[in-house]
């Protein structure tokens, strides 16, 4: 009985608030972050070496 009067008591509320604040602070942050760290996208555009033997590709470089 006692746990469930401390599962509703205001601390332990304002605590749950404050860690599900937390949580979605970070994962907002963190998405944020690696959004604009990644480059998301954003693409480069590479040329195809497809049908060349290896003694070919020297050349190329």
């Amino acid at each position: 009985m006692q746990l469930v009067k401390f599962i509703f008591s205001k601390v332990f509320l304002i605590n749950v608030l404050i860690s599900i604040f937390v949580v979605v602070g970070a994962f907002l942050l963190v998405s944020s972050y690696l959004t604009n760290y990644t480059l998301n996208g954003q693409s480069i555009e590479v040329p195809s070496f497809e049908n060349y033997q290896i003694d070919q590709l020297e050349d190329v470089f």
